[in-house]
């Protein structure tokens, strides 16, 4: 404790005026608070200061549930301890760029699309097979059983999977076709972001897909060098592509997964306390982030087909005829792309599913 001590020479002590003994008080008190809400200011300066990126634009689909759900929990489990700060709009490059950013610590986190989640843990592709899943109850269910499986795995790239959630059932866009006849599917130009699956995809119905980031599909789209794409609403709306398309088909095809992830080494300096409290919370943010991300989905259908896009929906007969092209690409993507064993797992756990539904259980 510090002791404050005053001498006064003899002779030179005047006493002060009321009013000067006033402005004393009032400017010792002044002090005292200033000292007391400087101290409590640096108390309350957080420790972990994070920076995470993502493509989705602000404010479009799942980026309001980054922005507005995931963001605050995150600082809310800490107390305050955790500060995030958020680059949207791939201000930090697509996703490889961010990927990039994070193994290098430029970055501490990320929200990723279904592209970058696979291509930071390449087991979670299977998810991404096509006519894999019939609808988001099989996806749930199969997420629910293999949490634990992807977020091992996803721990081996050195991430966290702070969130798996939905970048959802992909649309077919085109400034042509409308891929309601197995032709379409042969004749388009695709571009391709997605991976190897994608492509594989592509190859099975004969046709050779153009691989080109992200970025570049607009770019593309506008030299003609390509005329279709496949891809979620939110990136087509909030990227401006609408604007090129005249058609989208909605069919079940193919489901993608989103993440958010945290880079392991940060992940693991926080404090106990505050990784219980987000295990505490982690199923609600999972499960409330998909239900407004599917909500938002099909609202940007609806206002696509207000835009003037034309919406078709491949019929049973024609899609049972692609879907019979392509599931053999699902053997020939083993060991290339995934583990055999990660497929014979979620076609497993679909199995049990879909005999229990069956029974009515």
């Amino acid at each position: 404790m510090v002791s404050l001590s005053f001498s006064f020479k003899k002779g030179n002590y005047r006493p002060l005026s009321l009013h000067r003994r006033c402005r004393f008080v009032w400017f010792g008190g002044l002090m005292l608070f200033l000292l007391f809400a400087g101290a409590n200011a640096f108390a309350q300066e957080p420790r972990f200061n994070w920076s995470f990126a993502t493509i989705a634009p602000e404010g479009v689909g799942y980026a309001v549930q980054i922005k507005h759900l995931i963001k605050p929990k995150l600082e809310e489990v800490s107390q305050g301890d955790i500060r995030i700060k958020i680059f949207w709009s791939g201000v930090m490059g697509d996703d490889a760029g961010i990927i990039r950013k994070m193994r290098f610590g430029h970055l501490n986190g990320a929200g990723l699309t279904g592209s970058g989640s696979i291509s930071l843990c390449p087991e979670m592709s299977v998810l991404s097979l096509p006519f894999l899943f019939a609808d988001y109850d099989e996806v749930d269910y199969v997420k629910k059983n293999m949490r634990e499986d992807f977020a091992q795995y996803m721990e081996q790239s050195g991430a966290f999977l702070f969130a798996l959630i939905d970048q959802g059932f992909d649309q077919i866009y085109s400034t042509k076709y409308s891929f309601n006849k197995e032709e379409d599917f042969q004749a388009a130009k695709f571009l391709t972001w997605y991976g190897p699956v994608e492509e594989e995809f592509y190859r099975s119905l004969g046709n050779n897909p153009i691989p080109v980031s992200f970025p570049r599909v607009l770019p593309s789209l506008k030299e003609d060098m390509g005329d279709s794409f496949m891809g979620p609403a939110i990136l087509v709306v909030g990227s401006t592509m609408f604007t090129m398309f005249k058609h989208v088909n909605p069919s079940f095809i193919r489901y993608s997964p989103a993440s958010c992830v945290v880079r392991m080494e940060d992940w693991n300096s926080l404090p106990k306390e505050y990784v219980d409290a987000y295990y505490s919370l982690r199923d609600d943010i999972e499960e409330e982030i998909c239900i407004q991300s599917r909500r938002d989905d099909k609202k940007y259908l609806v206002a696509l087909s207000k835009y003037g896009i034309t919406v078709t929906r491949t019929d049973p007969e024609t899609l049972a005829i692609i879907r019979e092209k392509v599931v053999p690409a699902w053997k020939n993507l083993e060991g290339r792309v995934y583990p055999r064993e990660v497929l014979e797992k979620v076609t497993t756990h679909l199995e049990q599913y879909r005999n229990a539904k069956k029974s009515g259980q």
